[in-house]
């Protein structure tokens, strides 16, 4: 059994609403997080529930998946299965450290296996590879979104992918796809990586982590347009190169600065009315949720509305 509580955050540096409708709704919030410290850092299924809201404006967030990930799938048989082409790109000499990327802790031995692999080929710009292990097509399907979710920095892969699989659900073949910047991918790679290394070195400038998160924080949403219509707009490229995107192009731009900062931050998706991106940014030995999204307004706000305290009790 694990219960958790929600308290205020005592630092109370920032102050906004939770909901731009908060003047006709009462929240009613159920937070389930669970945080293991000598693991050495689990989201152990990562699940949290803001949920109930009054007058059914449901406002529901589940931290342990993305929803934008669409897949299909090509049913073969063993023979043809057979015939495939092995890949010799396996990705093993990768490692990741769990407080930076939780979604990799989540998944059970073989789904990190295969983590690495899809890494490694979405590095390589490889269309198809075979798995390296027996994988059933939900395993797959899990992993594909932990290393979505996990990594901002591939923002040339697309969140959609193709398989093949057997009578017996084995995955065996696993088919990528990719945004139109592959097709000068260093170009955009420099893009990147110029317009990211000029914000990492401004917030470097300063001594604590809430300064830099907040440097951060206030230099995306002064830049960055709320764009339903742009380009790649579930990719960090979108907010940091092109300057226009929507709640996942915010987020995941938070994210990787945060991470070449040395600070834990994650990405998270659920619904609230709409589907919805949001971050959690550990600062100190607590954790908060960041929604950039939100404070983009046209007087910027700002938020550290909740500070999860987690309580374990286990009757193994």
């Amino acid at each position: 059994e694990i219960s958790a509580c929600l308290v205020g955050s005592e630092m109370c540096i920032r102050d906004r609403y939770l909901m731009r409708k908060k003047n006709r709704m009462k929240i009613i919030i159920i937070l389930l997080v669970v945080i293991s410290i000598f693991n050495p850092f689990s989201l152990e299924k990562m699940v949290t529930y803001l949920d109930n809201i009054t007058n059914n404006d449901g406002l529901r967030f589940i931290l342990n998946g993305s929803d934008s990930i669409e897949a299909s799938g090509n049913l073969i048989s063993d023979e043809e299965a057979s015939k495939l082409n092995k890949t010799s790109l396996t990705g093993d000499n990768y490692q990741f450290d769990v407080e930076y990327y939780p979604y990799y802790g989540l998944l059970n031995d073989n789904e990190k296996k295969l983590y690495k692999q899809i890494y490694a080929n979405i590095n390589a710009v490889n269309t198809e590879f075979v798995p390296a292990m027996d994988v059933s097509v939900e395993e797959v399907k899990e992993t594909f979104e932990a290393v979505y979710n996990d990594h901002p920095e591939l923002f040339w892969v697309n969140t959609s992918y193709s398989y093949k699989y057997t009578a017996s659900n084995r995955c065996v073949e696993i088919v990528l796809s990719y945004n139109e910047t592959v097709n000068d991918l260093e170009k955009h790679k420099y893009l990147f990586n110029q317009a990211t290394s000029k914000i990492i070195n401004q917030a470097s400038k300063f001594s604590s982590n809430y300064e830099k998160e907040k440097y951060v924080h206030d230099y995306l949403i002064d830049s960055i347009t709320y764009d339903k219509s742009a380009d790649m707009h579930q990719s960090a490229y979108s907010a940091i190169v092109n300057k226009k995107s929507i709640c996942a192009g915010y987020t995941r731009a938070f994210q990787y600065i945060m991470i070449q900062l040395k600070i834990p931050t994650y990405y998270c998706v659920g619904v609230a009315s709409v589907n919805h991106a949001w971050n959690i940014v550990k600062l100190e030995d607590r954790y908060y949720n960041v929604d950039l999204t939100w404070d983009d307004t046209e007087t910027n706000i700002y938020t550290y509305l909740f500070q999860y305290c987690l309580l374990y009790t286990s009757d193994a």
